[in-house]
């Protein structure tokens, strides 16, 4: 895919006006997210995009925002909502427009997020045992984190994955921090095989 090199220095030069940032030091974090992930493109089935989503990393540098931005996800969504990438490697949604939006952290790096989307879709290949919302999610949290550790590569602030003998659970405020509504909140238990459905829904049941 081909980027405009001229929009990139031009927000090079603004970050090294506005931050402790060598304009080289942006353009080199740009060419390797670039050299990374740009242009690919998924079929994402997580609870945030489910659609297709396409990587196509472009300075985005606005110089009241914490660090230099790049925004990194190109999608269209029933909630529009940007995804950007920091320099610290730090992944941010936020709603534009809305509520003065400002960013949520969503996960440390860009690779969570893609191993996030890639977790989910391994979900399909298993039995879900329950899911709910915010209703009974400080319940569910609770009892999964007790027996469940979690998948750090996966997890970020916002959601995480736990999984252990066969028994996977998501545990996602995401939306519901991003569009600064409670009943956005979700979380989903999963099974490998009858077994592990058996002690899933065991502990379930012990809520």
């Amino acid at each position: 895919m081909t980027f405009d090199a001229e929009e990139d220095r031009q927000a090079a030069e603004l970050v090294e006006r506005s931050f402790d940032v060598s304009a080289t030091e942006f353009l080199d974090f740009v060419a390797d997210l670039r050299s990374e992930v740009g242009g690919m493109t998924y079929l994402s089935r997580s609870w945030s995009f489910g659609e297709n989503i396409l990587f196509a990393p472009t300075p985005d540098v606005d110089v009241d925002d914490p660090e230099p931005m790049v925004s990194l996800v190109r999608h269209t969504v029933a909630h529009p909502f940007g995804v950007w990438v920091g320099m610290s490697g730090v992944v941010r949604y936020m709603c534009p427009g809305e509520w003065d939006g400002d960013y949520v952290e969503v996960f440390s790096d860009y690779a969570s997020l893609i191993e996030s989307d890639a977790v989910h879709q391994a979900c399909l290949g298993w039995t879900l045992v329950e899911s709910g919302n915010k209703d009974t999610f400080d319940r569910v949290r609770d009892r999964v984190t007790e027996y469940l550790p979690v998948l750090d590569v996966a997890s970020g602030p916002t959601e995480s994955w736990l999984e252990a003998e066969g028994v996977r659970a998501h545990l996602w405020r995401t939306w519901a921090d991003v569009f600064q509504q409670e009943d956005l909140v979700r979380w989903a238990v999963w099974a490998r095989d009858s077994a592990s459905s058996e002690r899933a829904r065991a502990a379930l049941l012990a809520l």
